[in-house]
């Protein structure tokens, strides 16, 4: 941290460490489920996505939008490494800190699972 506030690197490599933890948290209630999860999936996107025109604009103007891009980029991430090496290679992410994803492996899982090989 500077005297001013947060470094910009750490910021960036918190705002990955999120994703990451937003992703998979995702993807674990999604695999987790059966039909029944559907409609509570249903309900959390329309609650993310909707509303009228002066719902999302606040949503915009509060970073929700991007709130909910960071959602999309960890499910992802976390969805194309346990459909290529299952849910628990995915779960190799939180073995050691090196394990975590860099924004660029966010979008570019293969490359995650070529550096960590879980």
């Amino acid at each position: 941290m500077t005297g001013r506030g947060l470094d910009p690197d750490a910021f960036a490599e918190l705002q990955t460490a999120m994703t990451a933890v937003e992703g998979y948290a995702e993807v674990l209630m999604d695999r987790a489920f059966d039909g029944e999860y559907a409609d509570l999936r249903r309900k959390l996107d329309d609650r993310r996505g909707g509303g009228g025109p002066v719902q999302r604009l606040a949503q915009r103007l509060l970073g929700l939008g991007l709130k909910r891009r960071q959602y999309e980029r960890g499910a992802a991430f976390f969805r194309h490494v346990a459909d290529e090496r299952g849910i628990e290679a995915a779960g190799a992410v939180w073995a050691e800190p090196d394990n975590l994803p860099t924004a660029a492996e966010i979008d570019d899982p293969e490359a995650w699972i070529v550096r960590v090989d879980p």
